[in-house]
């Protein structure tokens, strides 16, 4: 891979975190021990190449671990024709060689880059992203995780949202999850320039007044891209009971996109939607605005019940023509509930049930 030829013909590249801590944390590892070379390619989950010839052993190449941190930079930076880029870097210790790496991997944009998939905090995800050029890039799946911030949570994202929006003009997918409870990531949204091509959007975050105050800054982004939309996921990280529910910011939401909607301010070409389910009323209105070109559904956030879903359900009858795909949170899977939705939903091809019933668990029943 340190041969430039070698690196140029890479198109795929994914790096785990593990792999670079436990590179960094080996610092006294015997290198000389073949386990060692055979345990470093068992985490890259591939098997060993065959072992260097005789006269040569792995401590020929380098004395430490870092030294293949620094080796893997070198072939980082030439790998100037990758396709789709992968990297989790959050909470690398912060060693030099950590940094040299980072600052590598920014070398992998290029004009030809199509994804990349990021886990990193926010600060991370800015340093790899501020001033780069990702002219070519469609997709980008970012997952934000908890982590030291360099300056105010505002003045990080705001910055963040910028450099997202000049560095990759063209971008068609964009996936926002954040694992991040105690930042309000509000600034990141309200400050999201537009994308001329953007098809997907899919936001998966908390919705609570600590991570999500103001939600105003997301309707306008859903209302910029009314006219290019395909695919709309937004969806909380993780289900909220009891109590928890008063402190929820997608009430709100949900509200100001009816109004929206009525304003014919929101996308109606979609194919795909999944949406949480705060009450049956906003749902069902939703629904009905979408239920005649839709192919995909996911309702989450709430476990339905039998009459929920027959309400749901029972005002869209005989509008779901196109629909192909079902996934929903369900409190039981009844077989009054299957047979409900075959008769209703004849169309369709695959149904996903995320079932609460003791333990949470997933059916999945596919439609001849």
């Amino acid at each position: 891979m340190i041969d430039p030829f070698i690196a140029s013909r890479v198109k795929r590249l994914s790096i785990q975190r593990s792999l670079m801590q436990g590179l960094l944390l080996s610092k006294k590892a015997e290198f000389d021990d073949p386990e060692i070379w055979t345990r470093l390619w068992t985490r890259v989950g591939k098997p060993p190449p065959a072992p260097p010839p005789l006269e040569i052993s792995i401590k020929d190449y380098c004395d430490r671990p870092n030294d293949v941190v620094r080796l893997m930079a070198q072939a980082v930076s030439s790998m100037k024709n990758l396709r789709i880029f992968s990297l989790d870097c959050t909470k690398l210790s912060l060693y030099k060689e950590t940094q040299l790496f980072l600052a590598s991997c920014r070398s992998v944009y290029n004009p030809h880059l199509h994804k990349v998939v990021l886990h990193a905090t926010f600060t991370e995800a800015l340093s790899l992203l501020a001033g780069a050029t990702l002219v070519g890039l469609e997709e980008l799946d970012i997952t934000f995780q908890s982590g030291p911030l360099v300056a105010p949570p505002s003045e990080v994202l705001s910055a963040l949202s910028s450099a997202l929006s000049t560095s990759a003009p063209n971008l068609r997918t964009l996936k926002i999850q954040s694992q991040v409870t105690n930042q309000d990531h509000s600034h990141f949204f309200k400050t999201l320039c537009p994308f001329e091509h953007l098809q997907h959007l899919s936001v998966q975050v908390q919705f609570e007044k600590t991570s999500f105050a103001d939600i105003s800054g997301l309707n306008e982004i859903i209302r910029k891209h009314s006219l290019t939309l395909q695919h709309l996921e937004l969806l909380p990280e993780r289900h909220v009971e009891g109590d928890e529910f008063q402190t929820s910011t997608l009430p709100i939401f949900l509200e100001q996109c009816l109004l929206d909607l009525d304003l014919n301010l929101w996308p109606l070409g979609l194919r795909s939607l999944s949406i949480p389910v705060t009450d049956i009323k906003t749902t069902v209105a939703l629904l009905q605005a979408y239920a005649d070109g839709i192919t995909d559904l996911r309702l989450a956030y709430r476990y339905l019940t039998l009459p929920e879903v027959e309400e749901i359900f029972g005002h869209l009858r005989s509008r779901l023509r196109d629909l192909k795909h079902l996934s929903l949170d369900v409190g039981c899977a009844a077989p009054e509930l299957l047979r409900f939705l075959a008769c209703e939903i004849p169309g369709l091809k695959s149904l996903t049930l995320v079932i609460e019933d003791g333990l949470v668990s997933t059916l999945s029943v596919l439609y001849p």
